[in-house]
């Protein structure tokens, strides 16, 4: 399918949680990882994990304006404070230092790509270029005023988000999940719009989201842990299983 990127901007799409493009942990390390799954396979070169998806997905969704480029670039105009309140994830703002630090790791990251859904193969990064605008907005309280941000997504995330099948949930409730590894699970049973007979098992899902290993006990009792917040975002924990909460009409 083809997503019209002039109007509304999707937040993500389905691909980078189906092809474990972030790593399921909100404490990266620089490595290269492969996956093959049902959905395509990958190879990604970098320093993310979901806190890096949340940074995404807030300046997708939150972006004032967008145009796309002659090149193929989505360019975004952002207000950084609202998308900082969003990592925090409580309400305050995430730490400005970090911030650029993340997007510094975004810009270094190599994705290859190969989608079966579209039938292709999209090599290339996420941001290349992140700059303050000459325009400003006047903070709330202080008045002072503050810079917005022109955020040029690279030309190969910015092909997935018009070729991919989108989504347009708020990322704000997954932002405050604190357990990396719920986040990606999250993240992925949200590319699903129905669910297996029975649900989803648990260690299913954590081998889905590329968490499995020794640790896996571990791993059950963050999800177990972030139940309640898992809940705020749709999705149900049950034991070993894992459903999609009703949804309203």
């Amino acid at each position: 399918m083809t997503v019209d990127l002039h109007k509304l901007l999707p937040t993500t799409p389905v691909s980078p949680a189906r092809l474990q493009l972030y790593q399921p942990t909100r404490r990266p390390t620089f490595m290269t990882w492969t996956t093959e799954t049902p959905w395509g396979d990958a190879k990604i070169t970098g320093k993310i994990g979901q806190g890096h998806a949340d940074l995404v997905e807030a300046m997708s969704k939150l972006s004032l304006d967008h145009r796309v480029s002659d090149t193929g670039q989505i360019q975004l105009l952002v207000d950084p404070h609202p998308v900082r309140k969003l990592l925090a994830g409580d309400g305050e703002r995430y730490s400005y230092t970090t911030t650029w630090q993340m997007i510094e790791d975004l810009r270094l990251t190599s994705i290859d790509l190969r989608v079966r859904s579209i039938d292709e193969r999209i090599m290339g990064g996420i941001i290349d270029l992140v700059r303050e605008s000459p325009m400003t907005v006047a903070a709330s309280r202080s008045g002072q005023q503050r810079h917005l941000w022109q955020v040029t997504l690279n030309a190969a995330y910015s092909a997935l988000m018009g070729r991919d099948l989108p989504l347009y949930y708020d990322p704000a409730p997954i932002a405050r999940i604190r357990s990396g590894v719920a986040q990606a699970i999250a993240r992925h049973v949200l590319t699903h719009t129905q669910q297996p007979n029975g649900g989803w098992t648990l260690d299913g899902l954590i081998q889905a989201v590329g968490a499995d290993g020794p640790y896996l006990r571990k791993r059950r009792s963050e999800i177990h842990n972030a139940a309640e917040q898992l809940l705020a975002v749709g999705i149900i924990v049950a034991g070993d299983r894992v459903f999609l909460a009703p949804r309203t009409p």
